[in-house]
């Protein structure tokens, strides 16, 4: 007997609460733990919640994620302020704006040594502006690097900025926001050096490259 396939995915209703929007509240709460567990307790009585508050990025652009399954039981959720979490209130989240508003917060960047560290990535970046979050991934020998900065302006820098030295080496950057045309442009004149002394790194090829007005 075959049976039907069931394309339909649990729908999930998000809401977020925004912290930094209630004085003091995170003298209630030692951890982002404490807080979600807490929301967790407050929201278990709908038959519908997802059961697992998370919070995003950090600072005062914080927020307390949750979901839940039903639109009805969000709506009734969120109707008001919550007083066991001190008055925070929560507001239908679109999680898709949301993807977007961060992509426009992010910075790319690409041809990253694996002995480079975080730490020194951050360190390197945080000259263009405050950092919310950084994470990497590895890409064949390299690693590539993905930069959120906390406002747009910081990101504005890097439409003329093609390349950043971090510890020496040359490390290409481009706007994740920017179209796969855009990216391309970035890679299609390139000259290969050959003959450099051992032991080269990009910084020594420094004059070389305001010389022929090289981009990275």
């Amino acid at each position: 007997m075959r049976l039907p396939l069931l394309y339909n995915l649990p729908l999930r209703f998000y809401a977020a609460a925004a912290p930094s929007t209630i004085k003091g509240f995170w003298t209630h709460f030692k951890t982002n733990r404490e807080a979600c567990d807490a929301t967790d307790r407050e929201f278990s009585s709908f038959s519908f919640y997802g059961s697992k508050a998370t919070t995003q990025r950090s600072g005062d652009t914080k927020i307390i994620v949750v979901y839940f399954r039903s639109k009805p039981d969000m709506e009734k959720a969120i109707a008001a302020p919550i007083t066991s979490l001190h008055d925070l209130q929560f507001h239908e989240h679109d999680t898709c704006a949301k993807k977007v508003d961060e992509q426009l917060h992010t910075l790319v960047v690409t041809d990253v040594p694996l002995f480079v560290t975080d730490a020194q990535l951050r360190g390197t970046f945080s000259r263009y502006g405050i950092i919310t979050h950084c994470r990497t991934r590895l890409s064949k020998l390299y690693r590539t690097a993905y930069i959120i900065f906390d406002s747009t302006t910081s990101m504005e820098q890097f439409e003329t900025t093609w390349a950043v030295l971090c510890t020496g080496h040359c490390l290409c950057v481009c706007p994740a926001s920017y179209s796969p045309n855009q990216r391309a442009v970035r890679r299609a004149h390139v000259a290969l050096l050959a003959g450099l002394p051992r032991g080269s790194v990009a910084a020594d090829l420094s004059e070389i490259a305001e010389e022929v007005s090289a981009k990275s």
